[in-house]
């Protein structure tokens, strides 16, 4: 998977969370995983974290990731630790140019940095740099029908992912999805790292506007997130 890749896609950072739900806001970090791979998709660095979120999992959220209360208790680091450490890697790839790559970063990013100032640590001052595998399938197989969930994606660039819903396997995955777009739209992304930046931007906000008026014109009055790849407070 070397032939005709951007220098970007030479080596990069995974990054994925399962958690006790959907708000960005409001919910709490269960596991996360932090990987580098390079282009043959081997990972050369990984970090693995069970976190005891200090509220109650819900069982449909454990049901999907299979973290339940007791394990968490059990097994699962102190939040404002393991945040800490987690925020700091990220920094630190940031610091070194690294790019991280997670599908649908909007979310997990977002809820990375709430959890945060939840507990009182800085986000990174250096900018991350961000791949985000949904946005660009999105945008370059904009017409293609079915869902776009990890699951489906991997299955349609045939990437092997035996254990959804876990984070390392979820982050892995995502990163050979990423590298597995490169080499297919390699024309549309063969561009520097800070001109991805502002095309996975324009791309996300294309997609939420659209996706948004479809909805109104179904009669469901929905309002689509345009930000990307961090939620802004309200």
């Amino acid at each position: 998977m070397t032939e005709k890749l951007p220098g970007w896609a030479q080596q990069f950072a995974v990054f994925d969370t399962e958690t006790t739900g959907t708000n960005v806001f409001a919910d709490r970090i269960v596991t996360a995983s932090i990987a580098v791979i390079n282009s043959h998709e081997q990972v050369t660095e990984r970090s693995d974290w069970i976190i005891n979120p200090g509220v109650p999992i819900p069982p449909a959220a454990s049901a999907v990731h299979k973290i339940t209360d007791e394990i968490a208790q059990r097994d699962g680091a102190d939040p404002a630790q393991a945040v800490a450490v987690i925020v700091a890697k990220l920094g630190e790839l940031a610091s070194r140019g690294i790019p991280v790559c997670a599908f649908n970063a909007t979310f997990d990013l977002s809820l990375l940095r709430e959890e945060a100032a939840r507990h009182g640590i800085a986000w990174p001052t250096s900018e991350l740099l961000v791949l985000d595998p949904l946005v660009i399938d999105r945008a370059q197989d904009r017409f293609r029908k079915g869902k776009r969930t990890l699951g489906m994606l991997a299955s349609h660039y045939g990437v092997s992912l035996d254990n959804a819903h876990t984070a390392g396997d979820d982050a892995i995955a995502a990163g050979a999805v990423l590298l597995r777009l490169v080499a297919k739209f390699y024309d549309q992304l063969n561009v520097d790292i800070f001109e991805l930046q502002r095309l996975q931007k324009q791309w996300h906000t294309s997609w939420a506007t659209n996706f948004e008026e479809w909805l109104n014109r179904q009669g469901k009055n929905e309002v689509i997130n345009k930000d990307w790849p961090l939620r802004q407070r309200s």
